[in-house]
């Protein structure tokens, strides 16, 4: 998940003649020999296994609602997530739109996520703890100001990461995050995470399950480095029903779920990132 692989790739390093490559792993390579272990393994403590823990991405392509849509129809452009969000003082301009949206995700149940209220999601904890990704710092501000107004904090608690309205982020570093996730968890309660850019690379959050893109992501090295934020791991060791003298490793994490709300943006980004690896390999890239 380093970014250096991607500078490699983009400048045709890896496919010189006297390149030497001397090992490749990508995280299907892992979930596949999480998978074999597994199978190999059967009636087995699967904690031993090295894979263990390492949860499933699931990549998700939802379209906007009907009002989102209309709003950046009316403004000449398909798929530009900063229009949507413009900001006017401390609201959204198009408050109405984006309200409906986060309501939709959030609240309702109704809409396009309605799976996060679904009783077998809930069940396995997941899309609990969710980072949402916005084009700009106002507008992380401003969704903290929307969202809180339907909310309840009994549910679920609601952090802006990067610099609010004060000039103070909600938490001063990652360490301080995993903390107040890790309470908020204990009690039964879940999260928003409001960010941009911070956190979104060189960290771990165990707790986050999920990620609401809304955001225009500029390359696939961005891109892919967002969304892994989601693959720790997050193992915990409890009491063994069958005998509590002794504790086994639990895995606290099977699925995780990325769901970008620009489908045009989101398969561009899965599709160079093909391209690049296609070109490591020494295959040619053609369009299909």
């Amino acid at each position: 998940v380093s970014g250096t692989p991607y500078y490699i790739l983009a400048s045709n390093e890896m496919i010189a003649e006297d390149a030497e490559i001397i090992s490749k792993v990508s995280y299907t390579d892992m979930l596949n020999a999480r998978d074999k272990y597994e199978r190999e393994h059967e009636g087995e403590d699967q904690s031993k296994s090295p894979y263990f823990g390492i949860p499933t991405l699931h990549k998700i392509g939802l379209r906007l609602n009907k009002e989102c849509r209309k709003v950046m129809q009316n403004a000449g452009v398909t798929d530009s997530m900063t229009e949507l969000f413009k900001v006017d003082g401390r609201k959204f301009i198009h408050e109405n739109a984006v309200e409906g949206l986060m309501k939709s995700i959030f609240e309702d149940g109704k809409g396009s996520l309605a799976f996060l209220k679904n009783k077998s999601v809930e069940g396995n904890k997941i899309c609990k703890h969710t980072l949402v990704v916005l084009p700009r710092v106002k507008a992380c501000r401003c969704m903290k100001d929307l969202l809180t107004k339907f909310i309840s904090e009994n549910n679920r608690k609601v952090f802006c990461i990067v610099n609010n309205w004060g000039g103070v982020a909600d938490v001063k570093d990652v360490n301080e995050l995993n903390k107040q996730l890790e309470n908020l968890d204990s009690k039964g309660k879940g999260s928003i995470i409001l960010t941009v850019n911070r956190f979104l690379t060189g960290v771990s959050m165990p707790c986050v399950d999920s990620m609401i893109y809304l955001k225009n992501a500029s390359s696939p090295q961005e891109y892919d480095q967002n969304i892994f934020r989601l693959c720790t791991r997050r193992i915990k060791k409890v009491k063994d029903p069958d005998n509590e003298s002794r504790s086994k490793k639990v895995n606290m994490k099977d699925n995780v779920y990325l769901i970008d709300f620009n489908m045009t943006n989101m398969f561009n980004m899965i599709a160079n990132s093909a391209r690049m690896k296609a070109a490591a390999e020494g295959n040619p890239t053609t369009e299909r």
